[in-house]
């Protein structure tokens, strides 16, 4: 899952400069759990963070991604409000595109028009521009992920 690894890496910036005001979870953690649930077909926080707390999903984070806690679901809203949205948005664009070639190009024309509404938002939507999410009801992470093979 070095592609996976390789999001996850680049999401770390997004932890510069920024005040955790008392939270114990990663922003980077966070987002990639979020990004990660909505590959996987959950669109809203609820369902992604049910999906996190599955013991399969617990296993394929801490095993390939090293993401031992998950925060609750009010603290998910928290944290992913601690975002800067315009550089989640460059990053996740920038490493979509590099994953899944130039099928969501159009993303970036619609979004300039848009107001902001989050980076759940944001995700949602890149997501569906690239279409990666493989349609499933087993807890199959990697099966889901719907990626490619890494070279």
């Amino acid at each position: 899952m070095r592609v996976l690894n390789q999001l996850h890496n680049e999401l770390k910036m997004l932890e510069k400069g920024v005040d955790h005001n008392g939270y114990f979870y990663s922003i980077s953690d966070t987002l990639m759990i979020m990004v990660c649930g909505i590959m996987c077909g959950f669109r809203s926080i609820d369902g992604i963070h049910a999906w996190a707390k599955s013991i399969p999903v617990r296993k394929f984070l801490k095993e390939q991604l090293k993401i031992e806690k998950i925060c609750s679901r009010a603290q998910f809203y928290n944290i992913i409000n601690l975002a800067d949205e315009k550089k989640f948005k460059l990053i996740l664009g920038r490493w979509m595109h590099k994953t899944y070639g130039s099928a969501g190009d159009q993303i970036s024309e619609v979004y300039r028009f848009l107001p902001s509404r989050g980076v759940l938002h944001i995700a949602n939507a890149m997501v569906t521009a690239y279409k990666p999410v493989r349609e499933s009801t087993v807890y199959d992470v990697q099966e889901m992920m719907g990626l490619p093979e890494a070279s």
